[in-house]
């Protein structure tokens, strides 16, 4: 008698501790940061994987900090340079906003006159574009 060889599957949502990594095929949350190469689960460079078990699939995180933003999670901005966006959070730093295409790295800017002072590039912002009102294009100006 000839003893059953047993696999894990990739891509069926259960972990079973073969693979760096699972998701379930066709939930496209689950399936960012892990894909299905040579029919093994591996983790996609870049993200990190972890809390799979006989039930459910693991949970993946894009690393913040390394210039590539995926928009998944808590990462609102990734530049890797730190410019406007805080790069150990993720998050836009005060007085800045981020844009930027999914995989690539964003580009922040800060908004004179909407009254919120961005750390380093202005040296004030009182909420207007008045001229000579002691603070003029955010930065200071005599009175």
């Amino acid at each position: 008698m000839t003893k059953d060889v047993c696999s894990e599957i990739c891509g069926d949502g259960l972990d079973f501790g073969r693979y760096p990594c699972e998701f379930k095929t066709g939930d496209t949350a689950s399936e960012r940061g892990c894909s299905k190469v040579d029919n093994a689960c591996v983790v996609t460079s870049g993200w990190s994987c972890s809390g799979g078990d006989t039930t459910k699939p693991d949970a993946c995180y894009d690393f913040c900090g390394d210039g590539k933003n995926m928009f998944h999670f808590n990462n609102n901005c990734d530049n890797a340079n730190g410019y406007g966006c805080d790069t150990a959070t993720c998050t836009p730093r005060t007085g800045f906003s981020c844009t930027g295409a999914d995989g690539s790295a964003d580009s922040c800017t800060h908004t004179c006159g909407d009254g919120v002072r961005a750390v380093g590039p202005e040296a004030c912002d009182d909420g207007n574009s008045n001229p000579f009102d002691g603070c003029t294009a955010c930065s200071l100006t005599e009175t």
